[in-house]
């Protein structure tokens, strides 16, 4: 019978046991020279050699009989004598049967038995989901979690530069939320990163400067939630002749202007700004004050204008020429003594009589008494002085004894209206004429200009929106003729890879920083801002350890899945290892490893039975009873007690000479030693 390998080695492993018995092996040379089973029977034909049976063996009284029957046995079975016969037996459930190994996706723990079989567990994850850590595998010592130094996200948006220590993301440097305004509360959202402002309002113990030389007692939130500012400033000189304002950087300012003013002088008019402030020219007392009577003394007081105070003593006319040394008694003209009487029977007999002023009238005759007395309806009744003014006086003229009104020269200084509104009245014919209309404007925004008939120009604080030409407020309102800022404007780009503030002149500014971030990639770890964007991180390592499927992330969940078929491109038809040593050719097939076609065993030898097994592969059994030995001269049907041993090297002293005797189930087995092993 020819022997299989399996069949060769366990003969080997029993004529090494009889050696032992009966003694060492031969040496030849000072060297010991292994054998080597040539295979050969005395009686093959009807010899029985070692079986691949591992269930029940011969024969035995104790366990050690037992394990050289088995030598193929499985790790998790053991060679037992029960009851007298040796059998191989499963060992318990749960021993540890081969070393805990690493593969791509993480760790496989110590195989264990299971029913006989070495089985491995399924693959555990390295990967713990900690940034902080690298995540590694060693074989036997299992997953190892070693911490690092990257940066990371502590998971508050208002830090950057987060860094891991001692496997914790540590918080790096807090996010600065300040928008420079003494009046507002500055916070930092956790969640989004985002500076809020909450205005502070009506908090006069807040000390703050509103930067406005118009405002005084500034505090915070006085007229806007948020914004430092103060009670108007107050500026007047008492200059007529001065624009009063205010300028938010200098304060109060008093600028000449031109124009016509007030005084304050009655006793002048065509009051004009001029370099030494508002000045007028005097009146002409005697003109413009005379009230026609001779016991007034007419003069002009700069408070009340003509006054006309009336005369004691001096002499006066009373128009009657038979009177004389008329005299003045507190203003009146009191006729003086008689000195004669004009007598007359007509009329005509009292022209001379009569004085050179008509408005005093003429005499008449008192036909009765035959003297001349004063025609009372020939004396001029007071002249109607109601539309007199510094450009028409009215009063009786002597010579014709009527009112006259006398017009002032055109062109005069006059005041039309008596408003300070409008410039450059003047007389014409005899009447005030209006100039132009005063135009009150400050180029104030902040200030509702108007014109007071008494006062002239006013410039009235407002509250309207304006612009404080700092592009950094929003919402600028006046107060108190200047235009103040408002709320802080809003700056925060929502990008965390920048560091938001605001510039007067031109408003936001974001300028890059570094620094954990989130791209808003969930199949990313550890992002981090370069350029002021959020760049990815090290990528989610996605294998389910299966050669056939196209393992994905997806982005928005961060949760890994497996593609197969048309899904995954190019990965049907790959070649693939389906685990059966039994197939070959495989080629993956809608994310599955396809076996192709069955593996071939044939060792060429006629008395093996050739099978594969889905574990380990081919396997060649010897067929019990087969004779291949034809043609061979040591067939001849002999049998033999034991095993013979003999050396069959020719260049050996005991060449052909037995070298010992074993026994394998009463059959002979010849061995050689082969020179040089």
């Amino acid at each position: 019978m020819r022997l299989g390998e399996r069949e060769v080695g366990r003969w080997v492993d029993a004529a090494r046991r009889a050696s032992a018995v009966q003694g060492p092996r031969p040496s030849f040379g000072g060297r010991w020279l292994p054998l080597m089973v040539i295979g050969l029977s005395l009686g093959c034909g009807n010899a029985e050699g070692p079986t691949t049976d591992f269930s029940e063996k011969t024969a035995c009284t104790s366990d050690d009989a037992c394990v050289p029957q088995f030598p193929d046995i499985s790790v998790c079975q053991e060679a037992r004598c029960v009851a007298g016969t040796c059998k191989a037996q499963d060992k318990g459930d749960g021993g540890q049967c081969a070393d805990a190994t690493c593969e791509i996706a993480g760790f496989v723990a110590a195989s264990t038995c299971q029913q006989g079989v070495c089985t491995a567990p399924k693959v555990e994850s390295c990967d713990d989901g900690d940034v902080c850590t690298e995540d590694a595998c060693e074989n036997k010592g299992g997953c190892v979690h070693t911490f690092n130094s990257v940066a990371c996200d502590d998971g508050d948006a208002c830090t950057t530069g987060d860094i891991c220590d001692a496997g914790t993301c540590t918080a790096g440097k807090s996010k600065v939320c300040d928008d420079q305004i003494p009046c507002t509360t500055d916070s930092c959202d956790k969640k989004t990163g985002a500076c809020g402002v909450a205005p502070i309002s009506g908090d006069v113990t807040v000390d703050c400067d509103d930067g406005n030389a118009c405002t005084t007692d500034d505090a915070c939130g006085v007229t806007t939630p948020g914004v430092c500012g103060g009670q108007a400033k107050l500026c007047d000189d008492g200059d007529g002749c001065t624009a009063d304002t205010c300028d938010p950087q200098i304060g109060c300012t008093f600028t000449s202007k031109s124009g016509p003013c007030d005084d304050g002088d009655a006793c002048t008019n065509a009051d004009t700004c001029g370099p030494k402030g508002c000045a007028g020219v005097a009146i002409d007392v005697k003109t413009a004050c005379d009230d026609s009577k001779s016991c007034t003394a007419d003069t002009c007081d700069p408070k009340t204008g003509c006054t006309h105070n009336g005369l004691t003593g001096n002499l006066c006319d009373d128009g009657n020429q038979l009177t004389v040394k008329d005299t003045c008694d507190a203003g009146v003209c009191v006729p003086g003594k008689i000195t004669g009487v004009f007598t007359c029977k007509v009329d005509a007999d009292c022209k001379a009589a009569d004085s050179k002023n008509l408005c005093k009238g003429v005499h008449s005759c008192d036909v009765s008494k035959g003297t001349c007395v004063i025609n009372s309806a020939t004396v001029t009744p007071p002249c109607d002085v109601s539309k007199d003014g510094t450009c028409l006086k009215t009063a009786c003229d002597p010579n014709s004894g009527k009112c006259i009104g006398t017009p002032a020269k055109d062109g005069a200084s006059c005041d039309a209206d008596g408003s300070l509104c409008t410039t450059l009245d003047a007389c014409k014919s005899g009447l005030c004429t209006a100039g132009s209309v005063l135009i009150c404007d400050d180029k104030n925004p902040c200030t509702n200009d108007s014109c007071d008939p008494k006062k002239g120009c006013l410039a009235i604080p407002n509250t309207a929106p304006c612009d404080d030409g700092d592009a950094c407020t929003t919402k600028d309102a006046c107060a108190g003729t200047t235009c103040t800022g408002g709320l802080a404007k809003g700056c925060d780009d929502g990008n965390p890879c920048t560091v938001d503030s605001c510039e007067k002149t031109s408003g936001c500014v974001a300028k890059p920083q570094g620094g954990g971030c989130d791209d808003g990639d969930a199949c990313t770890t550890s992002d981090q801002c370069s350029g002021g964007a959020c760049g990815p991180g090290k990528a989610k390592l996605c294998d389910d350890g299966k050669t056939c499927t196209l393992d994905v992330c997806d982005s928005k969940t961060g949760s890994c899945s497996a593609k197969i078929g048309a899904a995954a491109s190019g990965l049907d038809g790959k070649i693939c290892d389906d685990g059966n040593p039994c197939t070959s050719a495989n080629v993956c097939k809608n994310g599955a490893c396809q076996g192709g076609s069955a593996k071939t065993c044939d060792d060429g030898k006629k008395c093996t039975a050739d099978s594969c097994d889905a574990k380990a592969g081919c396997v060649f059994a010897p067929i019990e009873g087969c004779n291949d030995c034809s043609g061979k001269p040591i067939c001849t049907g002999e049998t033999a007690p034991a095993w013979q041993l003999k050396d069959i090297n020719p260049s050996s002293p005991t060449f052909g000479k037995p070298l010992g005797v074993a026994n394998f189930k009463g059959q002979p087995l010849v061995m050689i030693s082969v020179h040089g092993y």
